[in-house]
């Protein structure tokens, strides 16, 4: 089962990279709740945690924001976080996850981990396709460092950010994916504010 899935999300990736000679994905944004596409990527990632021995913790209540986002990329991208999250946690460990509100128009969804971390002198390279520091690879031999990559086009395609920065403390990572809220009078397209 867990091949299986594996291998689905690999497949959903490299469509993504594929998808025409650009690399540019087909993102369809509609007006939708973050609600969704977050409980379909925690109920994956419960599955992972389970077999991982990391305890993830999310919100008893799911919110139930308003943004213009694509559902099927943007549970994509909240998948991708959170199994990196706890595949580069250790047993034992946890990942939480939580939604803030960023003024009344965007919202951050921040993901922590306490696993093995990226160095700062690293963190400039999360992004580029293939690449994978010497710990993850020594951490998790199988990965093929293209999810934060596809991630980070998924969710500039949606008019979001990703970020990706070191933990509080000496170990950990976090990610914080801003999103934009969508509001009854504007549906159209709007600038995009900065945390």
């Amino acid at each position: 089962m867990e091949v299986s899935r594996q291998m689905g999300h690999l497949i959903e990736d490299l469509l993504v990279l594929v998808r025409d000679p650009a690399g540019q994905p087909a993102v369809v944004p509609d007006r939708i709740s973050l609600a969704a596409p977050l409980a379909q990527a925690i109920e994956t990632a419960r599955v992972i945690a389970a077999q991982r021995d990391v305890a993830l913790q999310v919100p008893a209540v799911l919110p139930d924001i308003p943004l213009r986002a694509d559902p099927a990329r943007l549970r994509q991208v909240l998948t991708c976080l959170l199994d990196n999250a706890l595949r580069y946690s250790s047993a034992g460990g946890a990942v939480r996850l939580a939604v803030h509100t960023s003024g009344a128009q965007q919202i951050t969804v921040e993901i922590t981990d306490a696993g093995i971390g990226i160095a700062p002198d690293e963190l400039a390279s999360v992004f580029e396709r293939g690449w994978r520091s010497d710990a993850a690879r020594a951490h998790r031999p199988d990965g093929l460092g293209l999810g934060l990559a596809i991630a980070r086009q998924l969710t500039e395609e949606q008019g979001g950010r990703l970020e990706i920065t070191a933990g509080a403390g000496a170990t950990g990572t976090r990610a914080l994916l801003h999103l934009r809220v969508a509001h009854p009078d504007a549906d159209k397209e709007t600038a995009w504010t900065s945390c």
